[in-house]
């Protein structure tokens, strides 16, 4: 390693400011891709540009796009599922910067998947409550009888014996309320709440079992503590259970409300988005661009229905 350091820094001491020289073997893998020019040392050859569209092949253009972000998410979402375990994955941003436009283009990017994806929205007019994407996340409409498709959605996932009907009983159906009714927007409920929100992450479980589950949450840093705690829960959850969870938030918002946010898991990363060129503060999205709009339906809508 210390040889192989040794020699790319003599290399560089040859190659001018922005500059980009490749060796023999390197000119060859990208002659259809860059223009190329000779340099003062035989072996080695200066980039000039990228070629034309009447040249040949064209390079992808790296600045138009989040594609290298969006290739991170795909690949992580293929471990995901390859593990069998649950991942979160905080995407961080400026306002504006487009992390709702982010989220939307991933959803569509993993169209044709043999994935369930739920979206739902943390902040603003259209916030969730921890009831809704529980809703959401077992794919329940806000405007579905909650008692008989729960019923229907346990008995799908757990089958009609013993194991379903002591889901059904820690859920708390028939006692009035099903757990997460429990739950205030700051987290806080009653004691027998919380059997019952271990069973609404079981359920969960098992739905991510039957399909993976993709759960996008855009503005969790304006979410109530509630969701928040739930997604931590959810991705807490044991390791044979395929769940991909993307919650987006400004940094200084979601750090100073959980410092600790994601620590701890076994499965969490970060992820920045930040400014494209020709964008910031003052020219958010860039031209053309604009932020996708929040919806409340679960089921079959933008934001709620399967992929």
């Amino acid at each position: 390693m210390g040889r192989l350091v040794s020699v790319a820094r003599a290399l560089l001491a040859h190659v001018p400011p922005g500059g980009i020289h490749l060796s023999a073997e390197a000119a060859a893998d990208t002659t259809d891709l860059v223009r190329l020019m000779p340099t003062d040392r035989a072996a080695m050859q200066a980039v000039a540009g990228l070629r034309s569209a009447g040249d040949g092949a064209v390079l992808p253009d790296p600045f138009g796009s989040f594609e290298a972000e969006l290739g991170i998410l795909r690949s992580l979402l293929v471990r995901a599922r390859r593990q069998d375990a649950p991942h979160l994955v905080t995407i961080l941003g400026d306002p504006g910067v487009g992390k709702t436009r982010f989220l939307a283009d991933f959803v569509r990017d993993i169209q044709g998947e043999a994935v369930r994806v739920v979206r739902v929205r943390g902040g603003d007019a259209a916030r969730w409550t921890v009831c809704d994407v529980l809703r959401a996340g077992c794919g329940l409409a806000v405007s579905d009888a909650l008692d008989s498709r729960l019923d229907e959605v346990v008995r799908r996932v757990a089958g009609r014996g013993e194991t379903a009907e002591r889901l059904l009983r820690r859920l708390g159906l028939g006692n009035g309320y099903t757990g997460c009714d429990a739950y205030g927007a700051d987290g806080a409920g009653r004691a027998s709440s919380t059997e019952a929100m271990d069973a609404w992450c079981d359920l969960l479980g098992l739905i991510a079992r039957e399909q993976p589950l993709v759960l996008c949450v855009d503005d969790v840093h304006a979410a109530d503590e509630a969701v928040l705690g739930l997604i931590e829960r959810l991705a807490s959850l044991p390791e044979d259970v395929p769940l991909f969870i993307l919650a987006s938030a400004r940094p200084g918002a979601l750090r100073d409300r959980r410092p600790f946010w994601g620590s701890g898991l076994r499965h969490s990363g970060t992820l920045t988005l930040e400014w494209l060129p020709g964008e910031g503060p003052d020219h958010p999205l860039g031209p053309g661009r604009a932020s996708e709009p929040a919806a409340r339906e679960t089921s079959g809508g933008r934001w709620g229905g399967r992929v």
